[in-house]
């Protein structure tokens, strides 16, 4: 794959694409936190990885029927956060599950009024995987053959973390698993029940 730009990227929030809303991310990202065990007898820091972390944090330009209603929210329940590298199947993809823990609006001397948003994993980790869709997908009734990322042609991928979002007008259901095992087989027997 070659080099590419930030441009044409996804960003969903809970079912929501706030997509035109961002207008950018200042953090992406996460895994385990470091801790200093460093012994009196070396001359550098010793560190081991604790539990797993990530955040997305990222900023959003003010629109009342957009962003706003959904960040504003600031719910107490689990939000699941997309980031989308690009709009093709198969593109880099960060998802976690989240707790939203600030929602800032600032007003800029040139008028502009943008709102900074924090969200920190809850429970898991953030996960960096492949988009399996080109985003947001509606399908109303069964799809045959279904089109998608075949991830079954790879002998190379031991673990997995499963991450669908359905979304429906203004509710959100997703199921995440994760498992470390053979991939073929987890996936050939394996399936999400909405």
């Amino acid at each position: 794959m070659a080099k590419q730009s930030g441009l044409g990227q996804r960003f969903f929030v809970g079912g929501y694409d706030l997509s035109g809303d961002t207008g950018s991310a200042s953090r992406i990202g996460g895994g385990p936190a470091p801790s200093e065990i460093t012994g009196l007898d070396k001359s550098a820091y010793e560190r081991i990885g604790l539990l797993r972390s990530g955040s997305i944090e990222w900023s959003s330009w003010f629109n009342p029927t957009g962003a706003h209603p959904v960040l504003s929210a600031l719910p107490y329940t689990d939000v699941h956060l997309s980031w989308l590298t690009g709009t093709t199947i198969g593109d880099p993809a960060y998802s976690q599950v989240s707790k939203t823990i600030d929602y800032a609006p600032t007003r800029a001397n040139d008028g502009s009024l943008t709102i900074d948003v924090v969200g920190q994993s809850n429970g898991y980790g953030g996960e960096w995987g492949r988009s399996l869709t080109a985003g947001l997908r509606t399908d109303t009734t069964a799809t045959s053959p279904a089109t998608g990322l075949d991830m079954l042609a790879s002998t190379s991928v031991s673990h997995c973390e499963q991450s669908l979002r359905i979304t429906a007008g203004h509710t959100s259901r997703a199921h995440t698993r994760s498992c470390s095992r053979d991939f073929v087989s987890f996936f050939s027997s394996r399936s999400f029940c909405a």
